[in-house]
């Protein structure tokens, strides 16, 4: 349509009827609201944000059919922090073009910013309609997929973005996370050392690492991984998994000294101390359960987990079989 609309122009501009209005040439009339864009683009150009969101705010109101001014007013607010605000703006900015894959990335990724990871999920599909390559669509996608409990889809679209941009830490991260979930450690644990030797010094995928090592056993591996975080990236999670890397290799008081520094830090943190309750218990177990010392500050210890975060089956469980076990006087 606005090929012939130009070929007609063209045909009466030739034959010399300049001076006829506008409308009879066949030149459109500029958009409503463009002159308040423009104003907002050179605004913001020049770094005045106030008058940018000013006119293209004006723009919006004059024409809501302005694309550009959406477009335009969405990255602003989301760089600014006001993703409440720059959400109405993408979403208007993808319906206006719905074959803009970039469009709808930006939609997914505020809405996945604003915990509405449902339609996070939508606007990220549609983007990949258009283009089903990109590393990052392809990679929130897999981490929304993964928070709404879809650990099958989230493993598909991670995969699709560590093809796709094989060098990005953060794709082979949340694709070890993604293959935990789906219960698959040992894949797992290689796409967080993929992550590691693209980004040596990242305390989270050292943590997931280890934790994923003690899930698989391999308790010397998943020790020598915390060492290494600790001396990076001290924390009472690191130190409390740390803990549970040395009871694995039977290293009853390294492990308690572990979640005693844990507990230092972090007073009421309850699965230090149900973690170290169950590592009294097994010394108490192991010494034939003559000191009695031990099971009591073990189940001192799971009461107060109990008392921080009640929802504990094991620990339940677990009061509930040593409470009465007496051998010799407490």
């Amino acid at each position: 349509m606005l090929l012939g609309a130009l070929t007609a122009g063209a045909a009466v501009l030739a034959v010399g009827c300049q001076s006829q209005p506008a409308q009879t040439r066949g030149i459109s009339a500029p958009p409503p609201g463009i002159d308040h864009y423009v104003s907002g683009a050179l605004a913001l150009r020049d770094g005045d944000r106030v008058a940018a969101e000013t006119h293209l705010n004006q723009a919006v109101q004059i024409n809501p059919d302005l694309r550009m001014a959406h477009e335009m007013l969405g990255d602003m607010y989301r760089e600014d922090g006001k993703l409440e605000l720059a959400q109405p703006h993408y979403e208007a900015a993808s319906r206006l073009d719905p074959y803009n894959a970039n469009n709808w990335y930006s939609l997914g990724l505020v809405d996945q910013l604003l915990s509405r990871v449902h339609d996070a999920i939508l606007a990220y599909l549609q983007a990949l309609q258009i283009e089903p390559q990109n590393a990052n669509c392809n990679m929130n996608l897999g981490v929304a997929y993964l928070s709404v409990g879809q650990p099958d889809d989230s493993v598909k679209y991670l995969t699709i973005a560590t093809q796709n941009s094989p060098q990005s830490a953060d794709a082979w991260s949340n694709l070890g996370v993604a293959l935990d979930s789906q219960g698959q450690p040992a894949r797992a644990e290689t796409a967080y050392r993929h992550a590691l030797e693209l980004e040596p010094n990242d305390a989270v995928v050292m943590q997931n690492l280890g934790s994923n090592l003690i899930t698989q056993g391999k308790g010397n591996e998943a020790v020598a991984v915390f060492e290494q975080l600790i001396q990076k990236a001290d924390s009472p999670v690191a130190r409390k998994r740390y803990g549970d890397a040395l009871v694995q290799v039977h290293r009853d008081d390294d492990a308690i000294a572990q979640y005693d520094k844990a507990l230092a830090d972090r007073p009421n943190y309850y699965p230090a101390m149900s973690a170290k309750a169950f590592a009294l218990i097994d010394a108490y177990h192991q010494g034939l359960e003559l000191d009695e010392s031990k099971r009591h500050a073990a189940l001192d210890l799971w009461q107060a987990s109990l008392r921080v975060h009640p929802n504990q089956p094991r620990v339940e469980a677990a009061v509930k079989q040593w409470q009465t076990v007496s051998i010799g006087p407490p």
